[in-house]
């Protein structure tokens, strides 16, 4: 994928983000006793978009192979640490309405979509999940080759 591909990609993520930021804080955090909830998220939804916007704005970005962090959008393969059963996960981070757990598009709302996003390649996580805390490492980070996928997606599912 090339410089401006890239960069296409980390922009149309972060317009998209700003245009329906209002929308997804009065969906999923709709009553006065989730205030504080909904204020945690609009500070991380803050960070999110100055990391994003300085991502795009550096020149390295064109000698990247790979997206330095997962953003929305960003496929990432996640390999589990367990000494028993090791195995690698790939989840696509994706917007609440493209969400389909099952063929691994999670929700950067979701609580794992959470805990993945702004991580950088190879980074050691410590995923919580109902079954407890998973080690875990980042061992790719990449723009789906289909991209802008979402549009597609998107209007698939309204079909439905």
């Amino acid at each position: 994928m090339n410089k401006q591909t890239r960069k296409e990609f980390v922009l149309s993520q972060l317009v998209r983000l700003e245009e329906c930021r209002n929308e997804l804080l009065a969906a999923y955090f709709p009553s006065e006793d989730q205030e504080r909830a909904r204020q945690a998220m609009e500070h991380w939804l803050d960070r999110y978009i100055r990391m994003a916007e300085t991502l795009a704005s550096q020149d390295s970005l064109s000698l990247e192979k790979e997206i330095p962090i997962v953003l929305i959008g960003c496929s990432v393969d996640v390999e589990y640490l367990d000494p028993e059963k090791p195995q690698i996960e790939t989840y696509t981070v994706c917007f609440p309405e493209e969400a389909d757990p099952a063929s691994g598009f999670i929700s950067f709302l979701s609580p794992i979509g959470q805990q993945l996003l702004l991580t950088s390649l190879n980074q050691k996580v410590s995923l919580m999940t109902p079954d407890g805390d998973l080690q875990a490492v980042i061992k790719t980070i990449s723009i789906p080759s289909s991209f802008p996928w979402r549009r597609a997606r998107a209007a698939r599912k309204r079909t439905e």
